[in-house]
């Protein structure tokens, strides 16, 4: 499987918000792991609904921790073989409103990952070559860019609810030391 690394994360989070944001290492590390499964680690949709839960509701961000949740777990499902529904597909009505009850801990991840997930095509990282072993750890900054452009709408509309967390301690590096 493709899977998003803390500085992937970082980067993403800082397109979105338009500057690096000081973040709280262990919360990132923490969502990274759960972008994985335990054994044969190939539940897309449920590691995936764990890997938004861990960004929306556990906020590593000083700011932008939903916005990156949503981008994020797009990229996620499209680097694993699914597309991802366009703006405006009823399925994915109320993906905003999810985010925000995730965010708030009311919500679980999996209705998200159904309302945002399509179908399924040829899994990219089955038949490609890997140098890493057979978990690559690979996030395309060009599609990341792309779901950025295409989801600009509800990104807009979630900023408001997006921003600093009052209290959280946060700093600008990935190690404690």
């Amino acid at each position: 499987m493709l899977y998003l690394s803390v500085h992937d994360l970082v980067w993403l989070n800082a397109r979105i918000c338009g500057e690096e944001q000081p973040f709280n290492y262990e919360l990132l590390e923490e969502a990274v792991a759960a972008q994985y499964g335990y054994g044969d680690s190939t539940d897309v949709l449920g590691q995936g609904s764990d890997f938004v839960v861990a960004l929306a509701h556990g906020r590593p961000f000083a700011s932008g921790n939903l916005r990156t949740a949503l981008v994020a777990l797009c990229v996620y499902l499209q680097g694993n073989g699914y597309t991802v529904r366009a703006p405006g597909d009823p399925a994915r009505a109320d993906v905003g409103r999810m985010l925000l009850d995730i965010g708030d801990g009311r919500a679980d991840g999996s209705a998200i990952v159904e309302a945002l997930a399509g179908e399924t095509g040829e899994i990219p990282w089955r038949h490609a070559p890997t140098v890493t072993g057979s978990n690559q750890i690979v996030m395309n900054r060009a599609s990341v860019v792309q779901t950025i452009e295409r989801e600009a709408a509800l990104l807009s509309e979630l900023a408001p609810d997006d921003g600093p967390i009052p209290g959280r301690v946060f700093v600008r590096a990935l190690h404690r030391d």
